[in-house]
């Protein structure tokens, strides 16, 4: 008898990856998202060989997770759906409901599961709070105290008490920002959102099929009950947001975006930075074997894919888009001068979010 294993948000950017690299094993795979028409599309691409099942499911509804529990009994799980930023800004109360309460559900049902042998959470180093790239601190890393302040952290932070607390056998896989094969539209706040992040901020990335690599081999390394941080080979894949946002927008043909038009937080206060870091991979690569990938193999992975129109047309029209972005950022570090606003002051203004509404 083959392992089953579940897999939630399978149709999102890293659990297609993630379900590319479990079809090549042989497993019972049963992938639960939400119905719309782009999973249905997504699914459709995948499941050429009709090697997975698909239950459609609204985490937030019990009695569904429930349902799909019961008839699958999965031995396995890898939780990777949540209401990510800048989503989460938007609809601060779906976040929740599905953040916590969706995975609560979930963690409710694999209690009554008869024999789950673990429970693969994927969370995210934003749980470590501001980051000030203008000191010299140390890289993160699993001991490092959590300090989460917006509601997506939070969420995630909740996330990893709950699961502790369950009493299931879990793996949590903390993940740097994953950099994706498919294109996501600048639109739906996504913009405001990135000009709301300093590009001088410190990120640590990592290519979305060793993410999705490290979390298909932690289903049988020796990870128990233990923390794992997830990101590309330093320093390949340590750098300034900067240096990674203008490579791939160069990539897709267009013009990197002036720094002028981001946020520029003071330098001498820590808790108005953006809530990302270096980390110390060597432990999880050590035991996980995931780094394939070079941010290079990545940038030329995007400039050979089709883009949306020939590249030499985005080339011509590349200055009038730069402009037309540009005016959907709220900051201009040459009228602004320094936010003291802390990240998640910030947040709230931009997209109008109660304080305490997380």
């Amino acid at each position: 008898m083959t392992t089953t294993v579940l897999i939630t948000g399978a149709f999102g950017r890293l659990g297609e990856e993630t379900l590319k690299v479990l079809l090549k094993r042989n497993l019972t795979l049963v992938c639960t998202d939400l119905e719309t028409e782009e999973n249905r599309k997504i699914a459709a691409g995948l499941d050429s060989a009709g090697k997975f099942k698909i239950e459609w499911a609204d985490l937030r509804n019990r009695q569904r997770v429930q349902e799909v529990f019961t008839q699958h009994e999965p031995n396995k799980i890898i939780h990777l759906a949540a209401i990510v930023p800048p989503h989460c800004y938007l609809d601060p109360a779906l976040a929740e409901e599905v953040n916590l309460e969706g995975t609560r559900n979930l963690l409710q049902a694999a209690k009554q599961l008869p024999q789950l042998e673990r429970f693969v959470f994927c969370s995210s180093y934003s749980v470590y709070g501001p980051r000030n790239p203008h000191r010299a601190v140390e890289l993160l890393t699993a001991g490092t105290p959590l300090n989460p302040q917006d509601n997506y952290a939070r969420q995630k932070a909740q996330n990893e008490a709950d699961l502790r607390a369950s009493g299931l056998p879990f793996s949590i896989l903390r993940l740097a920002s994953v950099f994706g094969l498919r294109s996501q539209p600048l639109s739906g706040g996504r913009m405001k959102y990135l000009f709301l992040n300093p590009p001088e901020r410190r990120q640590h990335g990592i290519d979305g099929r060793d993410a999705a690599l490290a979390l298909s081999n932690s289903l049988d390394a020796d990870v128990l009950e233990r923390v794992w941080l997830i990101g590309g080979e330093a320093p390949d894949w340590t750098r300034t947001a900067a240096e990674f946002f203008d490579a791939i927008m160069q990539a897709q043909g267009m013009k990197p975006m002036p720094e002028r038009y981001f946020r520029k937080p003071g330098p001498h206060k820590d808790s108005l930075w953006y809530y990302e870091d270096w980390m110390d991979v060597c432990e999880s690569q050590a035991i996980l074997r995931y780094q394939q990938h070079s941010f290079e193999e990545l940038i030329a992975s995007l400039s050979g894919s089709e883009p949306a129109a020939p590249r030499w047309v985005l080339r011509l029209l590349s200055a009038s888009m730069q402009r037309r972005l540009v005016k959907q950022s709220p900051f201009d570090r040459n009228r602004d001068g320094l936010d003291q606003r802390t990240h998640w002051q910030a947040v709230c203004e931009l997209f109008g979010i109660v304080p305490d509404q997380t």
